[in-house]
């Protein structure tokens, strides 16, 4: 899925703060995504809750947990949504607003924007 990170920061679920900082960064990035009505309108009649505790666990998992994210494909996942590059854009603006709000390093911050990049493909226009 996306244990990459592990490779880059052995061990660094713990050291961002573990669980309590993951779901910090989900909930953070969440109050952004649905106070923005073009981001916004991706979640109308979504769970809500459901959708963060999968990101939960998607960057959980990439941080190097050791819980497996138990979610669908990120393809499989945004499949349907339509979502568009300016939606992407505006969420990654907003991931990055809420990692430099939790005052990560700045390495953290540029490998979880890298690895949300390289995400693109697979989550815009499906």
């Amino acid at each position: 899925h996306g244990l990459d990170m592990i490779h880059i920061f052995p061990n660094e679920f713990e050291r961002v703060g573990g669980h309590d900082a993951v779901v910090a960064l989900i909930d953070g990035l969440y109050s952004k995504i649905l106070a923005n009505p073009t981001t916004a309108a991706a979640f109308v009649g979504k769970d809500v809750n459901h959708v963060k505790a999968m990101q939960v666990e998607y960057w959980s998992e990439w941080l190097g947990s050791g819980t497996p994210y138990t979610g669908r494909s990120m393809a499989d996942g945004h499949r349907g949504l339509n979502l568009s590059k300016e939606q992407f854009d505006l969420v990654a603006g907003f991931l990055l607003e809420t990692l430099r709000e939790l005052h990560l390093d700045e390495a953290y911050v540029n490998a979880v924007m890298g690895h949300a990049g390289s995400l693109e493909s697979e989550i815009i226009n499906l």
